[in-house]
């Protein structure tokens, strides 16, 4: 017993840690995927990266982002937050995605890391990834269902019971029944489009440099950041000075 709460309290250690740090886990990938572009290159397999992949790999990026947005814009407030700094929720979010998985902020995150992995590398980036994610995200989950267990208690335990971690369960879809809310996701979602661009035109340049031996900038991939720099201008000016993004 006692090594079992030596074990959980360890656990818990890592997991409010991992929390409070939860948005930097893409920054702290980049060493990983700059290796994986490294590694490709050395086996001849970055030249042969065609166009239209790294199109179909930021797909599977802004795939995940539109998960975020839909759950963010069909969520109650004070729930599927970006908070760091304490547990928050003023009740159990069971529909929309929710009723399909237990974790969908999380599971839209790997899905946007699957994108910039298969970029940087192939599958074993892909599946080393997804390794390093899940024992980040495991560990976030389990002190956040811990504090959502002790609030809702029965609530919480037969939602959990029924609803799968990471992995959906389609079958058991259940719409919201709430408005979109368009202000809070442009209000809280910007962030994660600037990652999203800086991360896809960083590791382009890279191989483009591995490749061409040369400082090269690629013209689409150039002004796509451009892009995605000037919403992210607009959307934090607006935010920021601003309350035309201030939901009712």
């Amino acid at each position: 017993m006692k090594k079992y709460k030596k074990l959980k309290d360890q656990i818990t250690a890592w997991g409010e840690l991992f929390f409070k740090n939860r948005i930097n886990l893409p920054f702290l990938l980049i060493p990983f995927f700059i290796l994986f572009i490294f590694m490709d290159h050395a086996g001849g397999g970055a030249e042969a990266k065609a166009f239209v992949w790294k199109i179909i790999c930021l797909f599977v990026s802004l795939t995940g982002y539109i998960v975020r947005i839909i759950v963010v814009g069909t969520s109650p407030k004070n729930t599927s937050g970006r908070n760091t700094k304490r547990q928050k929720a003023d009740c159990l979010v069971t529909k929309g995605f929710y009723s399909v998985v237990r974790n969908p902020l999380y599971l839209a995150n790997i899905i946007i890391l699957t994108g910039f992995a298969l970029f940087a590398g192939d599958i074993t980036a892909w599946l080393l990834t997804i390794m390093l994610a899940y024992f980040y995200y495991e560990k976030i989950i389990f002190v956040e269902e811990e504090f959502l267990a002790q609030k809702f208690q029965k609530e919480f335990e037969l939602w959990a019971q029924k609803t799968p971690m990471l992995f959906p369960q389609w079958g058991a879809w259940k719409a919201s029944g709430r408005a979109f809310d368009l202000k809070r996701v442009l209000r809280k979602e910007y962030p994660g489009l600037m990652v999203i661009g800086m991360t896809f035109f960083g590791l382009n340049f890279i191989q483009d440099c591995f490749i061409y031996q040369r400082i090269y900038l690629d013209p689409f991939w150039s002004w796509f950041v451009i892009a995605v720099f000037m919403i992210w201008l607009i959307l934090r000016t607006l935010k920021k000075y601003t309350k035309l993004l201030k939901s009712r």
